[in-house]
């Protein structure tokens, strides 16, 4: 007879739990019940309630001040209340599982009753119920565990299905096998003699974190329930039943028979297990036992299929041992394995039932090797090789679908770019796109190339960038070849999804275009205007690594050469302007490729080209459409004149025009003023009380009346000149060098009385060289001193012009407008033009900067103020006489950071005249990298400008401006010299700085001779108001005249100095020493003379 022990599980888990339960006394204030609560098995990140009563059982009122829980996965509510007596409050409990297992916990109520606190026990099952694992899924996302002596010891290997990343889990001396995976593929429970005997082990599924599950000898067969709480073993005769964490051992099924291989249903509402070499079912409990199969020597290994409807098991016959199938109530016995020459054990399904795993010992071969198979589960059909070799590889358990954690994940396309064929020195650029296709944000920490030729850039954000997930970012590549062939750069994008990088390919090829040079502007046979006196002269080159060209007017170049000496040289840049042009000329413009010396035009016949165009005769009457040039995205106008048609006003008397200017509307836009149309003016001309009227009459056309009273006595266009002025907004796009005609149309005077015929003009797209002052087209040390002189010429008056005012530039038609040469001028756009701009162009000819801040620089100097100590401004006056000279100092020694600055003072014109200004250094002997500077003079006025590439030497920097002291004064002058504008870098600084000095003049008069008393010489000064012939002379007490020393002609000052004073060596006019005694001495200036005493003394 089978003796068998049936245990409930759920009744088991209370069992196991550590319950804290109530003993209320008839005489307790509050009777709470049930005393303990069983919240049965929760999925984990699920919750479920139930609800227990407070009675009030005592005479008077009693407050449940809190309820408490000693495990936080408990929750109660109300936690505080009040009960009248007889009456019954409920509460309900909520259990919140985080972790697989039982956890007990208790309810601690306090109130005020007698016998408080009071106490609830409680307990419930956290777990992964099977709804919550995936019921189907890719069973790429699964793996087998396996057992192999590869290693000479028996060790527990896991391999994905698709036989990759096989890894050893095990990894140590001891036999490790039968492993089985919890729920939710996270640990796998297995066999171990690791301490000597066989026990029941756990380990995580990467093989860390082992652990002794129960101290069983001779444990073996485990098998890991569904709800992952428990953990059924054998020792060989009974099964036994523990919780994951090691505690709770109970007796499942246990009696005189052998009992051993127990499975779980998938569901856990059934096991299967082997008794006595047979198959039994029955409920988890152990009830309801039944004998299942008997259908050979020996049964083992059933394993449920993940529907409950199927067992597998391996039996052994007579002659063979195979992998069955049956129903699990034993119908539908199915041999899977009946046709393979081999022994098969050990099967173990796919979590979606579609295959078996199994053991495989061929009957043929190496008689050692066992292999790991899988099979069709229906049929046994479609064995493949899972783990193969030379050794034993048995015992496989197929894992549950694992469930991924939430991930980044990228996606790239495409996978490579081809950037086609490029030119060297040009750029082409395609784009791949990066897509967040994973469940958590995707980051992108860097993208780089291995080619310096293929630079990456995403489009919409900065490096580094996250994207959620669903989103993209465009990445653009860049391919700009410096060599001919083909190229090829790998590009890593780093990221923090799966690999942890990407490399995507991409390739190019550069090319070396033919070297060519063609004429854009002018066309080959353009007529211009009439009244052209310049036009642009545009080209396009390739395949010239130099860069250099140069034209020539009506003359061709020869074919190899040197550069003529009178062609016009364009150091870079494809635009030049041709001057000198007349009415009615024509001519032909030649331009040549130059590396050096001319490009062989035998050797590249393309390096030469010309065109031929020619200008337009003014007609004896015109109105005429002045030819104008603008910079993009500024404002120009155009002038249309009207000439000699009014020279017959009276029979002709002009009172109505009427006329249409035709644009290209891509290029140009009518100005509005807000309220509308506001781009035509009428001229100095036109009279005031005329009437304009103007509309755009379609894209391209502004119509324009004029008109005025027709009758006899009221005005009439009498005079030639402006007749209209038409304002144009220029396109920011508009490319630079590129011409466009603006023509007139439908052009009448009254009603074609008197005739008019109309010119049209020219509108060229100025492309501005910034810091090009003189309009060379290169940036010179020369263009820095044309802007020093016009800052210092503009802070005493009107800014003289610079060169790109009077004379056409070489990369425009036409001379510049005052606001166009400032915008050449002001490279740093600060402040207008100063002579930080000066300072500017020189660092760019040195080549400090690469671009003006104009151009898309960075600022080259500080343009914060410097503090109050950072320079001096004193004064010094070494004489009050006339003449004197009177020196102002700035002093910015204490500036370590000094480019450039500015400096006005005003004077009395009347009392001083500058005479020198210079930038000094105080240490003299140290060789001065001097900046350069300019001044300029107006009435009571004197400005300097100063600009340098590199920091002027701060220690020891200073400006000195000398003034001379008039001469002819009639009496004594006070005045001051005072500073009205100070910049220093961009720094406009305020400063009241005034040195006063006073002037007086010169007067007729004998000074004290010196030394005195003396011996044997003496020196006597005087001082002349007016020129005149000078003599002194000596004279005894006695009145005798003892020498007479003429001076002759000496002009207005003071002689006091030994090498302009009077000298008297003490002798008489017989060249005999004096004697000792008093002498007087007279001066005689003119009609002027005085006298004075001196002493003698031996």
């Amino acid at each position: 007879m089978r003796y068998m022990t049936h245990i409930n599980l759920r009744t088991a888990a209370l069992v196991m739990a550590v319950w804290v339960v109530l003993a209320s006394a008839q005489t307790d204030a509050i009777v709470v019940s049930p005393v303990s609560l069983d919240l049965g098995v929760v999925e984990i990140g699920q919750a479920s309630t139930a609800q227990f009563t407070v009675e009030n059982t005592a005479g008077s009122t009693v407050t449940v001040e809190d309820i408490t829980s000693d495990n936080p996965r408990y929750s109660a509510g109300p936690t505080s209340f009040a009960i009248d007596p007889g009456l019954v409050q409920v509460v309900t409990i909520t259990f919140s599982p985080d972790t697989v297992g039982w956890h007990p916990g208790a309810l601690t109520l306090t109130h005020d009753g007698v016998g408080a606190p009071t106490t609830l026990g409680l307990t419930g099952f956290g777990a992964f119920l099977q709804p919550s694992l995936p019921p189907s899924g890719d069973l790429l996302d699964t793996r087998v565990a396996y057992i192999s002596e590869r290693d000479g010891n028996q060790e527990i290997y896991a391999i994905n299905y698709d036989g990759t990343g096989e890894t050893n889990l095990t990894q140590d001396s001891a036999n490790d096998r039968a492993a089985s995976w919890s729920p939710e593929g996270s640990q796998i429970a297995f066999e171990s003699d690791k301490d000597g005997v066989w026990q029941i082990w756990v380990m995580d599924a990467d093989g860390g974190g082992r652990r002794l599950l129960v101290d069983t000898p001779g444990a073996e067969g485990a098998a890991w329930s569904p709800y992952g709480g428990l953990i059924a073993f054998s020792d060989g005769s009974d099964i036994y039943v523990v919780r994951a964490d090691g505690t709770g051992l109970i007796t499942l099924i246990g009696g005189p028979a052998t009992d051993r291989g127990i499975a779980w249903s998938r569901d856990g509402t059934r096991i299967a297990w082997v008794s006595d070499d047979d198959i039994w079912v029955g409920n988890a409990d152990g009830s309801d036992a039944a004998l299942l199969v008997d259908t050979g020597i020996q049964d083992s290994g059933p394993e449920w299929s993940p529907d409950g409807q199927w067992i597998a098991f391996s039996t052994i016959t007579s002659s063979a041992r195979d992998i069955y199938r049956v129903q699990a109530d034993g119908a539908g016995l199915t041999n899977l394995t009946s046709s393979d020459d081999a022994l098969c054990w050990h099967g173990s399904w796919s979590p979606d039932g579609t295959r078996i795993a199994y053991s495989r010992w061929p009957f043929s071969g190496d008689t050692g090797a066992i292999d790991v198979y899988t099979m069709n589960a229906t049929d046994g059909s479609d064995a493949i090789p899972l783990v193969g070799g030379a050794t034993k590889d048995e015992g496989p358990a197929w894992s549950p679908f694992l469930l991924v954690e939430p991930a980044p994940n990228i996606s790239v396309a495409p996978p490579d770019l081809d950037l086609g064929s490029v030119a060297v020195g040009s750029s082409a650029t395609a784009s791949f796109t990066i897509t967040s296709s994973g469940e958590l944000a995707l980051s992108v920490s860097d993208i780089t190339s291995d080619n310096a030729v293929f630079t990456v850039a995403p489009d919409a954000q900065p490096l580094p960038f996250d994207l959620a997930p669903g989103s993209d970012e465009t990445v653009t590549v860049t391919f700009t070849p410096t060599v001919e062939g083909a190229q090829t750069a790998n590009i890593t994008i780093t990221h923090n999804a799966g690999s942890g990088s990407t490399v995507i390919t991409a390739i190019g090829t550069g090319t070396v275009s033919p070297t060519a040079v063609a004429i854009t502007a002018p066309t080959d046979g353009q007529a211009l205007p009439p009244g052209t006196t310049a036009t642009g002269l545009a080209v396009d080159i390739a395949g010239h690594s130099a860069g250099t060209w140069a034209w020539m007017l009506d003359t061709p170049f020869p074919a190899t050469g040197v550069v003529p000496q009178d062609a016009n040289d364009v150091a870079a840049g494809a635009l030049a302007a041709i001057g000198g042009l007349v009415d009615g000329a024509s001519h032909t413009v030649h331009v040549a490729l130059v590396d050096g010396d001319l490009v062989d035009a035998g050797a590249v016949p393309a390096s030469r080209d010309s065109a031929s165009f020619t200008v337009g005769i003014l007609p004896p009457d015109y109105v005429r459409v002045v030819s104008q040039q603008g910079a993009p995205a500024t404002t120009i106008t155009v002038p249309v004149l009207i000439y000699d048609v009014t020279a017959d006003v009276q029979n002709d008397r002009v009172t109505a025009v009427d006329l249409d200017l035709l644009y290209d509307e891509s290029v140009l836009t009518p100005t509005s003023d807000g309220g509308g149309l506001a781009a035509a003016s009428p001229g100095v001309i036109v009279p005031a009380d005329w009437s304009l009227q103007q509309n755009i009459a379609s894209p391209g056309r502004l119509s324009v009346s004029l008109a005025g009273d027709a009758a006899p006595a009221e005005p009439a266009l009498d005079a030639e000149g402006v007749l209209l002025e038409i304002s144009f907004d220029v396109s920011a796009s508009a490319v630079a060098g590129t011409s466009t005609p603006i023509e007139l149309g439908a052009l009448q005077l009254n009603e074609g009385s008197p005739s008019a015929t109309g010119v049209d003009g020219l509108f060229t797209v100025l492309s501005i060289m910034y810091g090009d002052a003189t309009g060379n087209g290169a940036i010179a040390a020369f263009d820095a001193s044309w802007v020093l002189r016009y800052v210092s010429s503009g802070l005493v008056g009107e800014p003289d012009l610079l060169p790109i005012e009077t004379s056409a530039p070489v990369w425009a038609p036409l001379p510049l407008t005052r606001d166009e040469a400032v915008q050449v001028a002001d490279v740093d756009t600060v402040d207008g033009v100063t002579s930080m701009d000066a300072t500017d162009i020189l660092r760019k000819r040195v080549g400090i900067i690469d671009l003006f801040v104009a151009e898309g620089g960075a600022p080259s100097a500080p343009s914060a103020a410097p503090g109050v100590v950072a320079y001096d401004l004193r004064g010094l006056a070494l004489s009050e006489r006339p003449g004197a000279r009177v020196t102002v100092i700035l002093d910015a020694s204490a500036m370590a950071d000094l480019h450039a600055g500015e400096l006005v003072l005003d004077f009395d014109p009347s009392l001083l005249r500058p005479v020198d200004a210079a930038l000094r250094r105080l240490d003299a002997r140290v060789a001065a990298r001097r900046p350069l500077l300019t001044q300029s003079e107006g009435d009571g006025r004197i400005a300097l400008a100063f600009a340098s590439a590199r920091p002027i030497e701060a220690s020891d920097a200073l400006i000195e401006v000398a003034f001379e002291a008039t001469r002819d004064i009639p009496h004594a002058r006070e005045s001051a010299i005072r500073a009205s504008h100070l910049r220093l870098n961009r720094s406009l600084i305020e400063t009241d700085f005034a040195f006063p000095f006073r002037i007086e003049p010169y007067r007729n008069r004998l000074m004290a001779n010196y030394p005195n008393p003396f011996n044997p010489e003496t020196w006597i000064p005087f001082e002349l108001a007016e020129s005149a012939d000078v003599t002194i002379r000596v004279y005894g007490v006695d009145g005798g005249l003892v020498r007479t020393l003429e001076l002759g002609a000496r002009s207005v000052g003071e002689y006091t100095t030994r090498g302009d004073a009077a000298y008297w060596d003490g002798r008489n006019a017989a060249g005999e020493a004096v004697a000792s005694g008093v002498y007087i001495y007279e001066l005689i200036a003119g009609d002027y003379h005085t006298l004075r005493r001196m002493v003698v003394m031996k």
